[in-house]
This record gives structure tokens, C-alpha cells and sequence, in this order.
């Protein structure tokens, strides 16, 4: 719950409806549980549904020469699109105007909150304000050769996210827990948001990455080519999730399930819930 007084619910178990309002007075579902029905389809030629809000079509299609359309709001709308170049606009929230625009020289403005001025600016010479935390200040500041980044989402918890180069990033979401995140080439990257789990997150070509969110399970998610990644968020449950061409993707947030998810081209991605079934239903992308 970003915003106080709303509910917002987020369960990723067996028969919970999944429920994330970051915004005042607007019911927001994403339930990919049974009888529920989500649309998400990062492939070619496939209409790609992910609506947070009532009568709100969005398109997310991560392919070239595509434009990207994220709507979460009523009456808004927005582009997200990651190259150089193309203006990026992102508004999860009514009557503000929120600039996202991960490139050098792009004023970026990100107010995910009512009333608040939130600043979000990776490039050089920008101050960066972003406090979903009521009373923790959290400062994101990008200057050149001086770079002092603060975010704290927890009380009590120094993290430092710088993702610049030639640039040590701390991000520590637990207390008394030492994560180190640095998306840039030749640079180590840990992130452990669970005690006594060595994380590894390197979302780099030639880079082994480990992701551990639970316990004793190990997870491996590696956004590279030729590289078998493993993601398993819950216990005793095996998932694959690859995003790269020609390899099988698994990926299955709740026990019992056989979900299938492969964002890349000519892929065929089956997302499957259902207790005590382990077969596959093939869905066709047209």
C-alpha cells in the first residue's frame, strides 16, 4: 500500500485474488489464479492485455519498431518506450504529467502519489525524489563524479541504488542484510532481499546470475542468450523462466502449477493455473 487508507493485496498463493491499488479510489485486479482471466502477451503480432483499471486498453509489446502503450489510469495515456531517442511517457496517476526517459538529458518526472512531487531522473546533474514510505526521506541524486543515491525502504535501512557507471549501487530491503545491485558491464551485482541468501543479479552478456528471494531454494535468472535460467519464488515448486529464442520457459508463482511464459519470437508461451494439473494446455498466439 503506497498510499494510505487503500487496500492493496498482493498474494502470490493458491485461490487469493490478487488486489494492487497504488492509487486512491481505483480498484486495481491482477489475479493470474483460476477462473480469472489476464491478458499478457510480450510477443509479435499478439494483442497484449494488462490493464490494472476498468475500461483501460494497454498494449506492452518488447519487440523493435513497437510502440509501447502502459495506461494504468483512466483517461491517460502512456508510452514507455526503452531506446534512445524516443520519448518516454509514464502516468500511474490522475491529472499529472510523468516523464520516464532513461536517457542523457531527459528531465524525468515520476509521481506515483497524489499531492507529491516525485522526481525519477537517471541522468547526469538531476536531483531524484522518491519517498513511497511515509515519514523516510529518500533522496536519488545523479551528479557528475558526485553521485549520492538513498533509497530506503525500510526504517533503519541505509541503501544506496546508483545505476550509473563506475558506480558502487546498495540496495538493502531487509534490515541487517548487505545487497549490492550495479546494472552496468564489469560490475559485481548482488541483491539478497532474504537473510543469509547469497543473490546474484547480473543483467549483463557473459554474467552467471543467481536470484534467491526464499530460503534454501535456488533460483537462477539469467536475461542472456544460451544461458538456462531457473526462477522459483516458492518452495518446492520448479520454474523456468528464459526469455531468450528457442529455449523452454516455465514460470509458476503458486504450488501445483505449470505455467509457461517465453516472451521472444516464435515462441509458443502458455501461462496455466490450475491445482493438482500438470499437464499442458496449448494456447495459440494468432
Amino acid at each position: 500500500c503506497p498510499v494510505d487508507d487503500v487496500t492493496c493485496l498482493h498474494c502470490p498463493v493458491d485461490d487469493v485474488t490478487y488486489l494492487h491499488c497504488p492509487v486512491d479510489d481505483v480498484t486495481c485486479l491482477h489475479c493470474p489464479v483460476d477462473e480469472v482471466t489476464c491478458l499478457h502477451c510480450p510477443v509479435d503480432d499478439v494483442p497484449c492485455l494488462h490493464c490494472p483499471v476498468d475500461e483501460v486498453t494497454c498494449l506492452h509489446c518488447p519487440v523493435d519498431d513497437v510502440t509501447y502503450l502502459h495506461c494504468p489510469v483512466d483517461d491517460v495515456t502512456c508510452l514507455l518506450c526503452p531506446v534512445d531517442d524516443v520519448p518516454c511517457l509514464h502516468c500511474p496517476v490522475d491529472d499529472v504529467t510523468c516523464l520516464l526517459c532513461p536517457v542523457d538529458d531527459v528531465p524525468c518526472l515520476h509521481c506515483p502519489v497524489d499531492d507529491v512531487t516525485c522526481l525519477h531522473c537517471p541522468v547526469h546533474d538531476v536531483t531524484c525524489l522518491h519517498c513511497p514510505v511515509d515519514d523516510v526521506t529518500c533522496l536519488r541524486y545523479f551528479a557528475n563524479n558526485v553521485i549520492t543515491c538513498l533509497h530506503c525502504p525500510v526504517d533503519n535501512v541505509t541503501c544506496l541504488h546508483c545505476p550509473v557507471d563506475d558506480v558502487t549501487c546498495l540496495h538493502c530491503p531487509v534490515d541487517d542484510v548487505t545487497c549490492l545491485h550495479c546494472p552496468v558491464d564489469d560490475v559485481t551485482c548482488l541483491h539478497c532481499p532474504v537473510d543469509d541468501v547469497t543473490c546474484l543479479h547480473c543483467p549483463v552478456d557473459d554474467v552467471t546470475c543467481l536470484l534467491c528471494p526464499v530460503d534454501d531454494v535456488p533460483c537462477l535468472h539469467c536475461p542472456v542468450d544460451d544461458v538456462t535460467c531457473l526462477l522459483c519464488p516458492v518452495d518446492d515448486v520448479p520454474c523456468l523462466h528464459c526469455p531468450v529464442d528457442d529455449v523452454t520457459c516455465l514460470h509458476c508463482p503458486v504450488h501445483d502449477v505449470t505455467c509457461l511464459h517465453c516472451p521472444v519470437d516464435d515462441v509458443t508461451c502458455l501461462r496455466y493455473f490450475a491445482n493438482n494439473v500438470s499437464d499442458f494446455k496449448t494456447i495459440t498466439l494468432n
